[in-house]
This record gives C-alpha cells, sequence and structure tokens, in this order.
C-alpha cells in the first residue's frame, strides 16, 4: 500500500513538474515571438516613415527596435535593408559619430565578410578615413580583401588606407 501510495505520489509530482516546465517554455517562446512582432512592426514603420519623409520619428523606432534587441535578443542583427536604411537616415542628419558608433557595434568581425553587410562594412570603412582613423579602416578592408580575394575593388580601397598608415610593405 505505502509503495503503491509512494509510486503514485512520485508520479504526480513528475507529472506536475514536467507540466510546469512545458509552461514555462511556452511562455518565453510567446514573449520571443512578441518581441519580434514588435521589433518587426517598428522596423517597418521606420522604414516607411523614412519613405515618407518623417526623419525624426522613423529615427525613434529605429532606436526603439535596437533597443529591444540589444535587451532581448543579445544584439541580434536586423536585416541588411533596415541597417542600410538606418545608416542612411543617420547620414542624410550629419550623425556621423552615431553611425560610427553603430556600426563599429553591429559590424563585428564575422559580419565583415558576410556578402549582405559588405556594402555596410564599406561604408564604415569610408567613415573611418574620412574622419582620419586609418589603421581602423586598413583592418576593415583587410578583412575584405581577405573574404573575397577576387574582388579587385576591395584592394582599391584598402591600398590608400596602407599609404596613409605609411605601411609601405603592405602596399
Amino acid at each position: 500500500l505505502f509503495s503503491g501510495l509512494a509510486i503514485i505520489f512520485f508520479l504526480l509530482a513528475a507529472g506536475l513538474a514536467i507540466t510546469s516546465r512545458l509552461w514555462m517554455v511556452q511562455k518565453q517562446a510567446a514573449q520571443a515571438a512578441l518581441r519580434q512582432t514588435v521589433i518587426m512592426r517598428l522596423e517597418s514603420s521606420a522604414v516607411w516613415m523614412v519613405s515618407q519623409g518623417k526623419f525624426s520619428e522613423a529615427e525613434d523606432d529605429f532606436r526603439k527596435a535596437l533597443d529591444i534587441r540589444r535587451q532581448f535578443l543579445g544584439g541580434e542583427p536586423p536585416n541588411p535593408l533596415v541597417v542600410d536604411t538606418y545608416v542612411k537616415l543617420l547620414q542624410k542628419e550629419n550623425k556621423t559619430a552615431e553611425v560610427d558608433g553603430f556600426l563599429t557595434e553591429f559590424l563585428t568581425p564575422g559580419r565583415l565578410t558576410e556578402p549582405q553587410f559588405l556594402e555596410l562594412a564599406h561604408i564604415h570603412v569610408n567613415d573611418l578615413a574620412v574622419s582620419g582613423r586609418w589603421q581602423e579602416a586598413a583592418v576593415e578592408a583587410a578583412a575584405f580583401v581577405k573574404a573575397q580575394p577576387d574582388n579587385s575593388g576591395y584592394y582599391h580601397t584598402l591600398a590608400p588606407l596602407l599609404v596613409a598608415e605609411k605601411d609601405m610593405k603592405g602596399y
């Protein structure tokens, strides 16, 4: 009798633990899906507002979406179209320091070589060069060359940076 009751109690406790765990996993998945929906809505709204010339509202939505990404998604990057639109918006408003900060955060060394982010990385290299940060620009440009050695355009980006750094051997 006691063994039977112990088994029943154990099965009830195990069932309760499994059910609780599954409920928590489902709740976390629902919250993640809701965050993704909010991010997509904010980014879509921001891109639309840029097309309508509502730059300050677009910038606010971009910032909110990026904050959610940083806080809950571990900095998962937006798609390249959203990043490109945000960078062009900041450039249009002459916020070069913010462009540099955003691209420095966003363009991690792993992303520098991803084909969908190469154009943005090229913009970042140009911004670094214009601000006189030759060495940083040369390091990023060298990553382009390493990622796509057959693309001669990347050599044309890297060469003047090496000259500016007085790295004749690298040149």
